[in-house]
């Protein structure tokens, strides 16, 4: 049987998390690349950009365009020269996917959020698919065969302990920007924060912020919806603003509180003042996540998930790449974890802090279960969460 061709791919590169990977997948797997770095000073409209990706088009002819995450103003340029444009989507929330542009025939959309796509399935949105995320198989292999001894330039990955790679947002939430909220609605807002936090698998926050109205919000808080974008300022406060900060709240709590029965170790952007006074929690820094973060998650007996509270149901991309490094995960509910991975037999979840410490306690004293379940995860990725596998999700029925 003859072998179907692989197709010519214009790919654009903004240095996102999984950009190497998927390059050395696609390449790997017999795509042709036409790689572009060329930035656009505006993700909506930007007209020298635009003129140069239709050169690169012309000059190229690719059959379709790709990305992580959606351009609007790549969407348009392959509108209009009827080129199919196939995005990944793994941030959340995505903005760009509320433009005018997500609207185009030449999109194919994947989002590794099902509750996000349902979201934006009830707004008209066509040709919007669900698709997980994914890791490289064989990334940390690689990595551990020219760096056998895990070391990293802050020290070594080898850890005896409970580990968490990824942002706190102490500093980069816009709540606590805010310059000024009467004492009745801040009240409010910490109270629907405090409820939400013991609630995992359901967000109610943007559906409570919409009950309540923006009107009175609105007078402490600008928030700007451009007339090409059909997300409200219920959506944006939410997610961007409260979702962040709950997300900051919980990530610190619960180093604080596994701080309080296993050494820590916190690879991070920041390292918040309430961190600080926990005697068994480490500042590591920052961690590359390309070549050391796999390094960090194969070495630590505990690998933590407190994924961002603006995912709804999906898997973060932490979850898979610490399954591709072997790592044992211990991770909040999210409700495609069901669908991905068995509970207890491939991946630890707990349902709330209280758990997270007594799972946490019981696997660092349990050797032989642990290493049997990081197993089990690591064979579940390979066998159906590989970059590998979904390529052929995203250009195989192109």
């Amino acid at each position: 049987m003859e072998q179907k061709s692989k197709k010519r791919i214009l790919y654009y590169d903004w240095n996102s998390l999984m950009q190497r990977d998927m390059l050395l997948t696609l390449q790997q797997e017999g795509y042709e690349v036409v790689l572009t770095t060329q930035r656009a000073a505006d993700y909506v409209h930007d007209e020298k950009f635009m003129e140069y990706l239709e050169q690169m088009i012309l000059q190229h002819k690719p059959e379709v365009c790709f990305s992580f995450n959606f351009f609007p103003v790549i969407s348009k340029v392959c509108q209009r020269n009827n080129l199919l444009y196939v995005s990944w989507i793994f941030d959340s929330p995505a903005l760009p996917l509320y433009s005018d542009e997500v609207h185009n025939s030449c999109n194919r959309i994947f989002h590794f959020d099902y509750g996000n796509c349902e979201h934006l399935w009830q707004r008209g949105v066509e040709h919007l698919y669900h698709l997980p995320l994914a890791a490289r198989a064989g990334r940390t292999e690689h990595l551990l065969k020219s760096n056998p001894n895990a070391v990293l330039k802050n020290g070594t990955a080898s850890w005896d302990g409970i580990t968490f790679v990824g942002q706190i947002y102490d500093k980069k939430n816009f709540y606590d920007q805010i310059q000024f909220l009467p004492e009745r609605l801040a009240g409010y807002l910490e109270g629907l924060m405090e409820a939400q936090k013991r609630i995992w698998g359901y967000n109610f926050l943007e559906e409570c912020i919409e009950q309540k109205g923006m009107s009175e919000i609105g007078k402490y808080v600008k928030l700007e919806c451009p007339k090409q974008f059909f997300y409200t300022p219920a959506f944006v406060f939410a997610n961007l603003f409260l979702g962040q900060k709950l997300t900051a709240m919980e990530r610190e709590e619960a180093l604080v509180r596994l701080g309080a029965v296993a050494p820590v170790r916190l690879y991070s952007d920041s390292y918040p003042e309430s961190l600080k006074q926990c005697s068994q929690l480490q500042y590591a820094g920052l961690v590359d996540s390309c070549n050391e973060a796999p390094l960090v998650y194969h070495g630590s007996k505990i690998n933590l998930n407190m994924t961002l509270r603006t995912i709804r149901t999906g898997i973060p991309l932490r979850i898979f790449e610490i399954a591709e490094a072997g790592g044992f995960i211990l991770t909040n509910y999210q409700q495609e974890l069901m669908e991905c991975f068995e509970p207890d037999k491939e991946i630890v979840i707990f349902g709330s802090m209280e758990e997270m410490e007594e799972k946490a306690q019981y696997y660092l004293t349990h050797e032989e279960e642990r290493r049997q379940i990081a197993q089990a995860t690591k064979r579940r990725l390979c066998a159906e969460h590989t970059l590998q596998s979904r390529i052929e999700r995203l250009f195989g029925a192109l």
